[in-house]
C-alpha cells in the first residue's frame, strides 16, 4: 500500500493535509531538514512503500526547489545501519559531501551512507526515488556491502536502466509479495559495474580500521575511552567502526580489552611486583577485579602467578 504525505516549510493546511516538516518527519526520512537560508515556501510530496526490510520513497519537491542538508546524529540517538539508493526521475539534484559534489540528472543513481554528512540542493522542481538498504539486509546478498558506498552510476549504463526499472515495478507492483520486490531490487543492484565506483565519496574499510587502531595504540590505558570516542576522532559513524572491526575477525572491545592485557603482561615481566590496583588502573581498567579475571582467562593464570613465572628469583 503506498502512503502518501505532503509536507510545507511554512504554513499547516490540515484541510489539504499538508503538515509542517518538523523533528519527527526529519528523523523518519533520514535525518533530513531544510537549509535556514532557504526561507520561502517548500512543498514536498513523498510517497512510500514497505517492501518488509526494504523501504521505497518517491519524493516529488515543488516548483521552488530546495536546499537541504543532513543533521549529524547525536550520541544517544539510535545507530541508523542503512545506504541509501537514489534514483532521478526529473530534474536534477546537487549532492555536496565534504570534499566532493555530484551533479545527478534523470536516470542517474547513487549509492551513500545514511550517516554520510551531505547537503542537496535543487533549483527546481525534480522526482526522486529513494530505496533504504538496511546494512544487514544487504549482508545476505554482498560479500562486501560498504564497497557500494559510493558508487555513481550514469542513466547511459544498461544497468542502470535495469535498476531503475526493478524500483519503478516495485514501487507500482503493490499486489506482489514485498519480499520478492525487495529482491528484484538487490539482484538488480548485484549486476551493476565495480568500475563506476566513486572512492573519493567513502573511506575504506582499511583505512578506517587503521586509523581507529592508531588511537587505541596511543590511548588504549585511557579508562573512559568508548567506540564513539574513536568514531568522532576519525570522523564517522560507531556502527562503521565497529563494522571494520568485525569484518577483521574481532570487536573494538575485544581490540581494547587485548592491548591493555597485553600493556599489563609487559608491566610485570619488566618490572618488581606490582599492586594488583595500580596495575589495573595504569591498563585503562577501573575494576581491579574484573582486570584480574580478563587477564587469568587470557594467560590461564593470575597476574601474581604470572608475575612469579617471569621473576623466579625474587619470590
Amino acid at each position: 500500500m503506498i502512503k502518501v504525505e505532503r509536507f510545507d516549510t511554512k504554513a499547516v493546511w490540515p484541510a489539504q493535509r499538508i503538515a509542517r516538516w518538523t523533528d519527527r518527519n526529519r528523523e523518519q526520512f533520514g535525518r533530513l531538514r531544510f537549509d535556514v537560508s532557504d526561507n520561502h515556501e517548500i512543498t514536498w510530496q513523498i510517497a512510500a512503500v514497505n517492501l518488509g526490510p526494504l523501504t521505497l520513497r518517491n519524493i516529488v519537491i515543488g516548483e521552488g526547489g530546495c536546499v537541504v542538508h543532513t543533521v549529524p546524529a547525536e550520541p544517544e540517538d539510535p545507530l541508523d545501519d542503512a545506504l541509501i539508493l537514489s534514483i532521478v526521475q526529473s530534474g536534477w539534484l546537487g549532492y555536496h559531501f565534504e570534499d566532493k559534489s555530484l551533479e545527478l540528472t534523470p536516470g542517474d543513481i547513487l549509492l551513500r551512507d545514511v550517516n554520510q554528512p551531505l547537503t542537496i540542493d535543487s533549483p527546481s522542481s525534480c522526482d526522486l526515488m529513494t530505496a533504504r538498504l538496511p546494512f544487514d539486509l544487504l549482508l545476505e546478498h554482498f560479500d562486501e556491502p560498504l564497497s557500494l558506498v559510493g558508487r555513481t552510476h550514469s542513466s547511459a549504463e544498461p544497468e542502470s536502466k535495469i535498476l531503475s526499472l526493478a524500483v519503478a515495478l516495485a514501487f507500482q507492483a503493490t499486489d506482489t509479495e514485498p519480499h520478492l520486490l525487495a529482491k528484484l531490487i538487490l539482484y538488480a543492484i548485484l549486476v551493476l559495474p565495480n568500475r563506476s565506483l566513486n572512492a573519493a565519496l567513502r573511506t575504506t574499510d582499511a583505512a578506517t580500521l587503521r586509523m581507529a587502531k592508531q588511537i587505541l595504540a596511543k590511548e588504549f590505558n585511557n579508562p573512559s575511552l568508548t567506540l564513539g570516542d574513536v568514531a568522532s576522532e576519525i570522523r564517522t559513524h560507531p556502527r562503521k567502526v565497529q563494522r571494520d572491526f568485525q569484518r577483521a575477525g574481532t570487536t573494538f572491545q575485544r581490540d581494547l580489552l587485548k592491548r591493555r592485557l597485553t600493556y599489563a603482561a609487559k608491566r610485570l615481566a619488566e618490572g618488581h611486583k606490582p599492586k594488583i590496583t595500580e596495575l589495573a588502573f595504569a591498563s585503562g581498567f577501573t575494576d581491579p577485579a574484573y582486570f584480574s579475571r580478563a587477564f587469568s582467562k587470557m594467560y590461564l593464570c593470575s597476574p601474581t602467578a604470572f608475575w612469579k613465572k617471569s621473576h623466579p628469583s625474587d619470590k
